[in-house]
């Protein structure tokens, strides 16, 4: 006689598992994209204004103690660029170490579900 086949509970909430990693990735995935074009708008405004700040002191004579001053800021900005830079990459880096995992956790899953 046939054989009816019911639904496996434990392979539909496996199954279940993967689809809701999956989104999560993609979801994950979309804040990094968002992140990077974040810290990239933030990096290119603060190039802007060091840019800025550095035409502006090429076009005026200054006495020392202004130069100083205009000096010790370009400092100041340069540092602040490279605080940024290191912050967002570090931030991207651990996105993209999670997603990995991520990512290995759902073949992991995937191939599991599959061979049963």
């Amino acid at each position: 006689m046939g054989e009816k086949r019911g639904v496996n509970p434990a392979r539909l909430a496996e199954e279940l598992d993967i689809g809701v990693i999956l989104q999560e990735q993609r979801k994950a995935e979309q804040r990094v994209a968002e992140a990077k074009k974040r810290a990239e708008e933030i990096l290119e405004r603060a190039r802007a204004q060091a840019r800025e700040i550095l035409s502006k002191a090429q076009n005026v004579e200054l006495d020392d103690k202004a130069k100083e001053l205009i000096e010790s800021e370009q400092r100041r900005v340069g540092e602040l660029l490279k605080q940024l830079e290191e912050k967002y990459s570090s931030e991207l880096e651990e996105l993209r170490r999670a997603l990995e995992e991520n990512e290995e956790a759902i073949k992991r899953l995937v191939l599991e579900a599959i061979l049963g």
